[in-house]
């Protein structure tokens, strides 16, 4: 905890009174605006997300030597934190591309079926699995419970709720602000955390705000940085890469510099990044990825004790759990989205009577 003290606290005192701090870290210019109804998919988040995804994987990868206290602990943990950019990157995207649209029913109604459907769906089988009783399933679902990772999408669940009151006031000139100082004391108040074993947003709100405020920024095809933005957000990124060195702490996903920092600096060079012959299948992951979250733990669960006994060598060892690892949590993940779509398609052309 005393790590985090320095670097949030060091790092929000600089940003919250050195004027030209504070107008990059919040982008007071808000750049072109464009119309949030604009429809398709924005391939770049995707590839973001693609990203995000494999780091989840990679952390999980880790944490699981973590736990044990087996291997080089001072690399599992630099490896952890540079990965630490994941769930941000989510929250942050789910900001900017959420349209709540004319009908707040219509809303809801979407993202119940194409994400929360799946996430109860799985939430069921592993209730079934471990024999839990329905209100305790109903309990997981909420709660994140049925899987270490899904408190996330009990995160997600209370952004979607909370969405269309964020988005009326994100033009407000200091809605930043405000959703700034509100993640800044959650993250010292532990009571805030969560409500009777359910996980609460305040520690994420700055994130997914950011995205809401921002999408007129990251939407627009003339997104740029002035060399005062470039070199901020780079030397955001260098000090967290040194506190995380200096400190060898084991760090979570709040990461509200770092993964910012992060996102800007990669938008930047979102241009670049598309020539690159894996553009398409971090596309492709991304666009996966809610299947690839699902149940890439439980797989790398099954894995890791395999992957104890390839070598003594902790090198070797966590080398082969990350080819191993890493394809065969996205093929499974995607077996289990095919199945799902088959059984949807079927669904809705035999409905049942």
């Amino acid at each position: 905890m005393i790590e985090e003290l320095v670097y949030l606290g060091l790092t929000s005192f600089l940003v919250l009174t050195i004027p030209i701090l504070r107008k990059i870290y919040f982008s007071e210019e808000r750049g072109v605006s464009i119309t949030s109804e604009r429809k398709g998919r924005y391939d770049f988040f995707d590839y973001l997300r693609g990203l995000a995804i494999i780091a989840v994987i990679v952390i999980h990868i880790g944490d699981s030597f973590y736990v044990e206290q087996s291997g080089n602990q001072v690399f599992i943990k630099l490896i952890n934190n540079i990965s630490r950019f994941a769930v941000p990157f989510f929250f942050i995207s789910s900001g900017i591309l959420l349209v709540r649209g004319n009908s707040l029913r219509q809303f809801f109604l979407n993202k119940t079926t194409r994400t929360f459907l799946p996430y109860f769906l799985i939430t069921i089988m592993v209730g079934v699995y471990y024999n839990a009783g329905v209100l305790e399933i109903i309990r997981g679902f909420f709660a994140g419970k049925a899987s270490l990772p899904y408190y996330f999408m009990a995160i997600l669940l209370q952004f979607y709720l909370i969405y269309p009151f964020l988005v009326k006031y994100s033009k407000k000139k200091y809605f930043l602000h405000i959703t700034f100082l509100i993640t800044i004391i959650a993250l010292f108040i532990e009571a805030s955390w969560s409500f009777y074993g359910i996980p609460l947003f305040p520690r994420y709100l700055f994130l997914f705000a950011y995205g809401i405020s921002q999408k007129d920024r990251f939407l627009s095809n003339s997104f740029s940085l002035g060399l005062k933005g470039k070199s901020f957000w780079i030397i955001v990124v260098l000090y967290y890469l040194f506190s995380s060195i200096y400190f060898q702490a084991y760090l979570y996903n709040v990461r509200i510099f770092y993964a910012i920092a992060l996102f800007n600096l990669l938008f930047l060079l979102k241009d670049t990044l598309k020539n690159i012959p894996s553009y398409s299948f971090f596309c492709y992951l991304g666009r996966n990825s809610l299947w690839i979250y699902l149940i890439h733990y439980f797989i790398i669960q099954l894995i890791y004790p395999i992957a104890k006994q390839v070598s003594d060598n902790f090198y070797l060892q966590y080398l082969y759990f990350i080819v191993v690892g890493v394809p065969v949590s996205i093929l499974l993940s995607l077996g289990f989205k095919l199945i799902y779509t088959l059984i949807v398609k079927t669904v809705k052309i035999n409905p049942v009577k």
